[in-house]
């Protein structure tokens, strides 16, 4: 089975439980003169010797998790805006510190946990294994560039697990894929751990990479839609790169929204930049390198006002639209039998929209006419909604 090259983990709320609290380790004295000295691990809870009750629970599965991926020689990082790192700071194998010039140690927390090592048959302490270890108080985009700068591995090769929803901005706006840990009060578990690998190798499958120039490089693409957008977006778009982040409306969360004809996508591409020259107007076709790749993706249509709510995003902190999206997946899930990456498809009540989330050559005029041909899946909720608006 293949896995992602790097595997990142937060610390709060995902390795253990709540949050290791520097105010309050060594409050009651400390047993010598470093605080760290003060951590001790005793029934899997990282506590302080002198003050007992002051402790976090480690999640029960994070040893076999480590295990697996020390057995598949992934290489594993830690982001997380802990601010406390005075209570850490042990071992000398993460890369990151040494590349950045600071004190290269890691975690303590860390090296009181101990890994079994299945190339070895040794225990050894979890730090030894993390190569990049990203802790401070900065966006996870941050650690995650610095991630990708140390290392020269993609993002797409990358695999985060969060217990906070609004961290999956890492999944949108750079290509990682992000699985968010449901119970922060128990950590990591490993039907998640097992999901989110799952998700990866999925996201990997409908990857398809440019081919070399050639008479026909892809015999196999196929118009699929158009997209209205600023001038800087558009050239984004045309380099293969993502969007960026905007206040631009995004009723199914962030994603790619695409139109089936292309007079829809200039007239919202107007919503909000009615003052913008036209140079800055930029109507781009969307293409998919390899239709039959496409054809097998997942994709689900949904009822406009039905169970599966939209996300207001001009009303809404990042983290709720983040939650929005989350939840919105575990209903697909439910409903559809569809894990992510899928393709979204709604009626709009003045268009047909297609939204490719980041986990995703005929004239085209009608998305509701390629149920078959494109196998978009859809559920009785969304054929009431059809007929009330006179598609058949």
């Amino acid at each position: 089975m293949a896995y992602p090259r790097i595997v990142a983990f937060d610390l709060d709320g995902t390795l253990w439980h709540t949050w290791l609290d520097g105010t309050k380790f060594g409050c009651k004295g400390c047993v010598s003169n470093t605080l760290e000295d003060n951590l001790e691990i005793v029934e899997n809870k990282i506590r302080d010797k002198k003050n007992k009750p002051v402790r976090v629970k480690v999640s029960d599965d994070i040893y076999n998790i480590i295990s697996d991926l020390i057995g598949n020689r992934v290489r594993i990082a830690i982001a997380s805006r802990n601010t406390h790192k005075s209570l850490s700071l042990y071992s000398s194998k993460s890369v990151c510190f040494q590349r950045m010039n600071v004190n290269p140690r890691c975690d303590r927390a860390l090296w009181l946990l101990n890994v079994f090592d299945p190339r070895t048959h040794q225990w050894r302490p979890l730090s030894d294994y993390v190569v990049y270890n990203e802790i401070y108080n900065e966006s996870k985009r941050i650690h995650f560039e610095r991630i990708k700068e140390y290392s020269g591995v993609e993002y797409h090769n990358m695999l985060f697990f969060d217990d906070q929803a609004a961290n999956s901005e890492v999944e949108m706006w750079q290509g990682l894929t992000f699985q968010k840990v449901s119970h922060s009060s128990l950590g990591l578990m490993l039907g998640e751990y097992l999901h989110g690998l799952e998700v990866w190798r999925r996201n990997q499958y409908m990857r398809c990479p440019m081919p070399n120039a050639g008479p026909d490089p892809l015999p196999n693409r196929r118009l699929i839609g158009y997209i209205g957008t600023d001038w800087y977006t558009g050239q984004r778009y045309s380099e293969g790169m993502r969007r960026l982040k905007s206040s631009r409306p995004s009723r199914w969360g962030w994603g790619m929204y695409v139109a089936d004809n292309p007079e829809m996508a200039a007239f919202f591409v107007r919503w909000g930049r009615e003052s913008d020259p036209d140079i800055n107007i930029y109507i781009c076709r969307l293409f998919v390198r390899d239709f039959e790749i496409f054809r097998q993706m997942d994709k689900v249509w949904v009822a406009e006002d039905g169970s599966i709510h939209r996300t207001d995003n001009h009303h809404s902190t990042d983290e709720q639209i983040a939650e929005s999206q989350i939840r919105r997946d575990k209903l697909i899930a439910r409903t559809f039998r569809v894990e992510k990456p899928y393709v979204l498809f709604s009626r709009h009540h003045w268009m047909r929209e297609m939204q490719s989330f980041a986990r995703a050559s005929t004239f085209l005029r009608d998305y509701h006419e390629k149920f078959r041909d494109w196998n978009i899946q859809w559920n009785a909720e969304t054929e009431r909604d059809m007929r009330r608006h006179s598609w058949d």
